[in-house]
């Protein structure tokens, strides 16, 4: 989820990039607010008349600047847009052109910040009705909509399941010679780095693959629930190997772990968390235990390796080795 909020956040002035907005039907942005480490996101939606509104009733100092930064950051992106006539008015009401007036108001403590905005209501109620070309806005369309049918796509143009599940197995048996990822994953998938699966999932996702339509695709065309892993799908796709799901795939791994050890009470409960960190993840590294919050807070690397004993490598190896034991042929 961090993720897609930072692909989000990526600058592309090429096309004019000046915001993004969070479709969430389902409230996975407020369930997520407790455990997600980048800062809250402000609303594009809300009106610079809205803000001022909130401005009327806020007290507390850090709602007034909250609302002054929020109305500067919707200046600074009008400010490229506006026509010389609309820029020249904005300075004759305010004293000082846009991007000036955003910086003053970012850098003001609340009491000066309340005073320009109440000082300058007009101005900026009035700059935000501007529309490139001198077009105020307004109503283009008041008619009735209607939902006249819907259908799903998968891939480019590709409306049918299976279309799109055999451009995948295509596209990857043509490019198994030229992607190092793929030959890893079909001949000794536990040796397969972070960095290397990475690299592999950008490539897959630049080329119209994720594991998300993978996934949906599969479960349409089998008609069945499934939610396999993109390593699975891989082997899949590639090996003709039996496809199953993620938490089959981490059940056999872990019941195979524990019957080649006798973990301690201690040890077990690292397992457990563990689990429920590969519920998303489709390996396991020992970076992770240094660069994952989750396991950072529990005492990372150093107490995961002094609670297994100084062994904490090999358990990782050969718990990869388990997760894909999945009876394929080798490339």
């Amino acid at each position: 989820f961090e993720q897609m909020l930072g692909r989000a956040t990526r600058r592309c002035d090429k096309i004019g990039k000046d915001h993004f907005e969070i479709y969430d039907p389902v409230g996975v942005y407020d369930s997520l607010q407790p455990v997600v480490t980048m800062p809250a996101v402000a609303n594009p939606q809300i009106s610079v008349q809205d803000l001022l509104k909130q401005l009327d009733e806020a007290e507390a100092a850090e709602a007034i600047t909250d609302i002054a930064k929020q109305v500067a950051l919707k200046l600074r992106r009008k400010v490229n847009k506006l026509d010389e006539q609309t820029k020249k008015e904005f300075v004759l009401a305010t004293g000082k052109d846009v991007a000036a007036f955003a910086g003053e108001l970012q850098k003001a403590d609340a009491a000066k910040a309340k005073e320009l905005l109440l000082q300058h209501k007009e101005a900026l109620v009035q700059l935000e009705k501007y529309r490139a070309g001198g077009n105020m806005g307004g109503m283009i369309y008041d008619g009735k909509d209607e939902l006249t049918g819907h259908t799903r796509g998968y891939g480019a143009h590709k409306t049918k399941p299976g279309d799109y599940l055999n451009d995948f197995a295509a596209y990857l048996k043509s490019h198994a010679n030229e992607i190092a990822a793929l030959h890893i994953i079909c001949t000794r998938p536990k040796d397969l780095t972070k960095a290397q699966l990475k690299e592999l999932l950008l490539t897959l996702d630049a080329n119209g693959f994720t594991a998300l339509q993978l996934n949906d695709a599969y479960s349409e065309y089998t008609n069945s629930t499934m939610v396999a892993g993109i390593i699975s799908l891989i082997r899949r796709y590639m090996l003709g190997t039996e496809l199953v799901s993620k938490n089959s795939q981490l059940s056999r791994a872990f019941d195979k772990l524990n019957k080649n050890h006798k973990f301690t009470p201690a040890q077990q409960k690292w397992l457990d968390i563990i689990r429920s960190y590969m519920q998303q993840q489709d390996i396991l590294s020992v970076e992770a235990f240094k660069e994952d919050k989750r396991l950072q807070r529990l005492g990372g690397y150093a107490r995961a390796q002094k609670i297994f004993a100084d062994d904490l490598d090999n358990i990782v190896s050969e718990f990869n080795g388990y997760l894909y034991e999945d009876g394929g042929k080798t490339a």
